[in-house]
């Protein structure tokens, strides 16, 4: 006679998936441009249906990863110097 293991396996579940006005909404862009972004190949869309489609949450994260602006070396220096601070 064999015992069986009852260890509960915890439940996971995927992200919820986002709309397309929730991406513009959280980007503070138009919805037109969130489409224009996956029709280039910047956003990855899930179509759901011929007019459904959804996007997952870590790729709207990683757009927005990819087009963090760095600013050049010397720049805080230079705004301090433009508005009058010490350095």
């Amino acid at each position: 006679m064999s015992k069986e293991s009852t260890t509960a396996r915890p439940e996971t579940r995927p992200p919820a998936l986002l709309r397309t006005n929730e991406v513009a909404e959280l980007l503070g862009i138009n919805p037109r441009t969130v489409r224009r972004l996956a029709d280039a190949g910047e956003l990855t869309r899930i179509r759901l249906g011929r007019r459904t489609c959804r996007y997952a949450p870590d790729d709207v994260q990683a757009l927005i990863e990819r087009h963090v602006v760095t600013p050049p070396a010397g720049y805080d220096r230079a705004m301090r110097s433009y508005l009058g601070e010490p350095e």
